[in-house]
């Protein structure tokens, strides 16, 4: 029996690779719509429409509601592009001495609360539900606060837990990307005016409660 090659059927890499290149240009779509919201929350715009989110991605709306369905699928994917990104922007103190360890602390976050807090002011001041996003806030709280207890151990590391809780307490507030945005807006101070606010605040805290010890931690 003689087959004829020629009249077999085939397979199509070219149709496989159509398939491939709609989902990588899908996904690129979709990421750019992710960015664009997360852009403009950052730029000060914090009710941006589906309008505005879909021209700063260079997509159509019904394009944007095709890939997300609504707004809280999309708001849901920002909260984890968020927290990607804080990530990768999280202060260390290193070792020495309190000073030292308090300004390098602070010249990391003040990068950070810049990056954040007008995201987050859109969050907490948000009138309608926002689970995703509420959730992704209270984890990167408690993440803060644990960084907080690493970066001042040595302070934290004589007091009742009480006290400790305290301390934690009240450096979290100073740390927080609202108070943050208020020192930036509010009182229109500039980023390293801001940082200087905050270090000084948090020294004040540590020696506070700390009756003025500060010695330093072996390097």
């Amino acid at each position: 029996m003689t087959v004829d090659l020629d009249n077999q059927p085939r397979s199509t890499p070219s149709a496989s690779g159509a398939v491939d290149g709609r989902h990588a240009r899908s996904e690129r779509s979709r990421q750019a719509m992710v960015d664009a919201l997360l852009d403009l929350l950052r730029g000060g715009t914090l009710r941006p429409s589906s309008a505005q989110i879909a021209e700063r991605a260079g997509v159509t709306q019904r394009t944007l509601f095709n890939q997300f369905g609504d707004m809280d699928s999309l708001i849901s994917a920002v909260a984890s592009r968020q927290t990607e990104r804080v990530l990768g922007l999280l202060p260390s103190a290193g070792e020495g001495t309190v000073d030292a360890r308090v300004a390098r602390y602070c010249d990391g976050l003040a990068v950070l609360l810049d990056e954040t807090m007008h995201v987050r002011w859109a969050v907490v001041t948000s009138s309608t539900p926002m689970a995703p996003a509420a959730a992704a806030v209270g984890s990167a709280r408690q993440f803060m606060r644990r960084r907080l207890a690493d970066a001042f151990a040595f302070e934290l590391a004589p007091l009742g837990d009480d006290v400790a809780t305290e301390l934690i307490d009240a450096l979290e507030i100073e740390t927080d990307p609202v108070v943050w945005r208020m020192r930036r807006v509010q009182q229109e101070l500039t980023t390293e005016q801001a940082r200087a606010v905050v270090a000084r605040s948090v020294l004040a805290i540590l020696r506070d409660v700390t009756n003025g010890d500060v010695r330093p931690v072996a390097d």
